[in-house]
This record gives C-alpha cells, structure tokens and sequence, in this order.
C-alpha cells in the first residue's frame, strides 16, 4: 500500500521577512533552538496539509514567515466554513500532540528540564499565537469562517480584515512600549506586526476578488442538503449586486420580491440572480430586470 505523502507537490518558500527574525537569533548564539523551531512550524503546516488534503483541497505551497507559516490554497472562502476550522484548527492541534510527546520524553528521562521546558514551551507559543484573531494566522481564519454562520459573507470579509488590521497595529504599538520607557523595543514583535498589517493592507484591497471567487465556486457547486434556506426580502428596485451581497456562505436563499405597496411580485431562488449577475456584472442592474 503506498502512503500519499501530504507535501506532495507542495512548494515550499521562505519569506524574506523570516530572515529577519531568524538570522539575529542565529548570531545570538540559538541555533539549535532555531533548527528545532523550524521542524516544529513544519509539524503545524503538517496539520493544515493533512486535514485539507482530507477535504480534497488544493494545496499550492507552504511560506515560512517570522511567526511561523502558511499552508496556501485557493479554498479559502469557497468550502463549507465547517472545513476551513476544522483545517485552521489542525495546525495548534498538531501542536498539542508534540507537546504531549515533549512531556513524555521528560517524564521517561529522555530529556532534562531544560529542553523538555524550551520544547513544551515553544509548541505553546506557536500554536496559541496562531490562534490569535488575526488574518492569516489560524485564528483569524476560525474567526471568518464562524462570522460567515452569522452574516453576510461580504460584511465577514470585511469585518475580518478590519479586526485583524486593528490587532496588528496593537501588536506594533506593545513592541515600543518598552522603549518609551527607556528600554529596547521588542524587534521580532514589531516585524511579525509590522508583517501582519501589509498582509491585511493587501487583502483588503483583494476583498472584491475574494468576493468573486466566493461566487463563481457556488455557481459551479451543488447546493449541500445541509444548507439551510433563507428567505430573503428585497424589492424590485433593489440592484442584483446589493442582494448578492446580503448573501450567507452558510445558507441557500430564495428571493421574495415585493414592488413598492408590498406585494409579492415572485420569488427567484439564487441561482437565478447568480448567473444572471455573472453574465451581466453591471452594479445597475435591478432585481426588476429579471422580473422582465
């Protein structure tokens, strides 16, 4: 039986930003520690790869940043929201598995305090950071995806970005305040900050595209049976781009049309007004026009 390898055809790269961080810590006389960060980062992506092949996504390529890494796929945003916390949470929980390992090693003598404390250590920071609510690490992907059960996929991609941007900018705002008081200012902090926020600068302005991919990949799939309907009520006036947006990522909806005294015109279920909007994207196009 042959076993399929989980990185297969995965590219790996290395962000120049990780050079930054690691090469001080290198000099600083940790490569050992550093070495063992980096088969530790790998265990994480291992998680994420695993759990998302499982799912049949695919996986493109694995980047080493200075806070760890990033499993890319163009799933993100186009699978159930179910899936996509189940393969955020897979790296922090891949994570907690070593950590058991680490504490077994020192409680059979393997290890001495001091490696097994600096593994079980390390394992917890990366996996807990990861989880913080901040696009790309994991949390912020748990964070969208459990917003996307509750409203508008649009509003949750925007809300996302502007949580995860505003937590950057905190994060670069702790990493001075040692040295308002005199003392140095915490570097990695500030460029794992620093990092985070051009990451949130840049996909807010690919929030359309994400958006778009979002629409087309429904209007490929087939409605899951669990989806829930929603209906939803708009008026003929309404354009077709503005209730598109009103869309749930976690439900099917049904167009209950009214004109202008309150009357139920039609009801369009939303592959109508999908292709529909994809065949003709003008932003002034009505819910009227498909009444024609």
């Amino acid at each position: 039986m042959l076993i399929d390898w989980p990185f297969r055809s995965v590219r790996f790269r290395v962000h120049p930003c990780f050079w930054l961080v690691v090469v001080p810590t290198v000099w600083s006389g940790y490569f050992l520690e550093v070495v063992t960060l980096f088969g530790l980062i790998l265990i994480h992506e291992l998680g994420h790869v695993s759990v998302a092949r499982h799912f049949g996504w695919r996986m493109t390529e694995i980047e080493l940043l200075p806070f760890g890494g990033v499993a890319k796929t163009d799933e993100w945003g186009t699978v159930p929201a179910k899936e996509e916390m189940l393969v955020a949470i897979a790296g922090p929980a891949f994570n907690g598995i070593v950590v058991v390992f680490g504490a077994g090693c020192y409680l059979f003598g393997w290890w001495d305090t001091e490696w097994a404390q600096f593994f079980v250590t390390a394992n917890m920071w990366l996996a807990g950071f990861n989880l913080l609510p901040i696009i790309p690490l994991d949390g912020g992907r748990i964070l969208q995806a459990f917003l996307s059960y509750r409203f508008p996929f649009r509003t949750c991609i925007t809300s996302s970005h502007l949580i995860s941007f505003t937590l950057s900018f905190g994060m670069l705002a702790v990493s001075v305040i040692p040295f308002a008081y005199g003392g140095p200012p915490l570097f990695n902090v500030g460029v794992i900050a620093c990092f985070l926020m051009m990451s949130n600068a840049f996909m807010w302005y690919q929030k359309h595209y994400q958006f778009m991919r979002f629409l087309i990949q429904r209007q490929v799939d087939d409605v899951p049976k669990e989806r829930p309907v929603f209906p939803l009520l708009v008026s003929h006036c309404d354009t077709v781009q503005s209730t598109i947006r009103r869309w749930k990522k976690e439900a099917y909806h049904v167009m209950v049309v009214r004109d202008d005294s309150g009357k139920v015109l039609r009801v369009l279920p939303e592959e109508r007004l999908l292709d529909y909007f994809l065949a003709t994207p003008s932003p002034r196009a009505t819910i009227g026009d498909l009444l024609d």
